[in-house]
């Protein structure tokens, strides 16, 4: 259980206090919403010292899964980047033009395959996010399984889809990756 404590005192001490008491997070008064939503999301993403980000890269040249991603993980309240192929993400990555809090990457395995002859792909994913959880995603995974067991060793690839994929098991990564940006307003409220 992870507790948060909203207090009018705000100076170390009271501070260093609460968290002895065991607080995860102090939010001194007064503070506005989103304030509290972001301390709510840091507490969040302090399970075991990994830090998960709200942020979710997606690579593929079809419009329509980019968009399909998109949709499902703004809806669930993370941040959604694409990408329509490998040549524009490493472009992205050179000019730092992506947020620091990607924690969860999907990779068309035709656009990493595409890609190879400039360079490898989650070579340039792990130098700016180490610790993202990066799977791929095609509509037919031809690898064999040594190919599979490379990538899961030498770049920590977890996993690899086969499209269509079903929205609860995208969900289903996504809050195991990821913390939500905000919290979703509640119903009848």
């Amino acid at each position: 259980v992870k507790a948060i404590i909203s207090s009018g005192y705000s100076d170390d001490s009271s501070i260093a206090k609460n968290k002895e008491l065991g607080f995860k997070g102090v939010l001194p008064k007064p503070h506005s919403k989103e304030e509290l939503y972001k301390t709510l999301a840091k507490v969040l993403s302090q399970k075991n010292n990994t830090k998960k980000g709200t942020g979710i890269l997606t690579i593929d040249d079809k419009r329509s899964v980019l968009d399909f991603f998109s949709k499902n993980f703004s809806k669930w309240g993370r941040t959604s980047l694409t990408a329509p192929n490998g040549r524009s993400l490493a472009r992205l990555l050179e000019e730092n033009k992506l947020p620091e809090d990607i924690s969860l990457v999907f990779i068309d395995l035709n656009e990493y395959r595409a890609y190879l002859e400039h360079g490898n792909l989650l070579e340039k994913i792990q130098e700016q996010y180490k610790d993202a959880a990066i799977y791929f995603i095609s509509g037919n995974i031809n690898l064999a399984e040594e190919e599979k067991e490379h990538l899961r060793t030498k770049y920590g690839v977890k996993g690899f889809l086969t499209k269509p994929i079903d929205s609860a098991a995208l969900q289903k990564l996504a809050e195991e990756h990821t913390v939500p940006t905000d919290l979703p307003e509640q119903e009848g409220k």
